[in-house]
């Protein structure tokens, strides 16, 4: 994978798409377990805030994901199994970057030190 090593710093800052789309995976995969919790107690939700919360950021989050996607379309072809009524979708050959590379690339060329998916608002 070519990465740009020609740097030119200025004040602006920028997202790496990929950790965007992580952040949102881990959002909508957390709000998801959190109103599984809720239905499968039968307490429900009774704050209105946190339902709006969930909805707003899965809202996003469903349609930043949907667009990646979209634009990285993965043209492997899986195999249909007609008495499973599914694809095979385990032991395919992927046509992937290196993510150790873009790692690797995010790590040299970012604006700070943190570490993690940050969640803002919890």
């Amino acid at each position: 994978m070519g990465f740009d090593d020609s740097y030119e710093y200025n004040s602006t800052l920028y997202n790496v798409v990929v950790y965007h789309q992580l952040h949102c995976l881990f959002a909508v995969r957390r709000n998801y377990y959190r109103l599984l919790s809720h239905v499968s107690s039968n307490t429900g939700i009774q704050d209105d805030v946190e339902v709006e919360r969930i909805g707003n950021r899965g809202g996003h989050c469903f349609e930043y994901l949907r667009n990646g996607l979209i634009c990285n379309a993965d043209l492997t072809l899986e195999p249909y199994i007609p008495q499973e009524r599914s694809a095979k979708i385990w032991d395919l050959d992927h046509r992937c970057v290196n993510f150790e590379d873009v790692s690797k690339w995010a790590t040299l060329v970012r604006s700070s030190d943190r570490e993690g998916i940050d969640i803002a608002g919890g």
